[in-house]
């Protein structure tokens, strides 16, 4: 496993939940599933990370991405709320979104896919040019 818990709760700007804690445990599941689904895709992940083709920090940064995407949205709603309260007037706003997220699923976006595979050379990135 690459990241931590402690990863996805700097991502959520939040504390750690507690050691010995139901969310502790599901969180750590949800890394360890993030790693099964990249490595789908990446079956050399780890050889990747270890060689050097790919940085350590940005497999940290898209697992953690991951798991938080969960955290905060696991029932597939992302809600807001604010009430301002002015003397005896109270005005209060909300709003739903959820467009782009899939309930109760851990997956990657296409942008955390792209940082994650192999980038395979291009017509132009094969050319050499001689200047004689």
């Amino acid at each position: 496993m690459y990241a931590l818990i402690s990863d996805v709760a700097d991502l959520l700007g939040q504390e750690p939940p507690d050691l010995d804690g139901a969310q502790w445990r599901q969180w750590d599941k949800w890394l360890a599933a993030t790693v099964t689904i990249i490595k789908t895709r990446v079956p050399n992940l780890d050889d990747l990370v270890m060689g050097g083709s790919l940085d350590r920090d940005t497999v940290v940064w898209v697992q953690s991405s991951v798991v938080a995407r969960m955290v905060v949205t696991s029932d597939g709603v992302s809600k807001t709320e604010h009430t301002v309260k002015i003397g005896d007037a109270t005005a209060s706003e909300s709003a739903t979104y959820a467009s782009w997220i899939i309930p109760g699923k851990l997956y990657l976006t296409d942008e955390e896919w792209d940082l994650l595979l192999p980038k395979k050379p291009t017509a132009l990135t094969q050319l050499t040019f001689n200047w004689e």
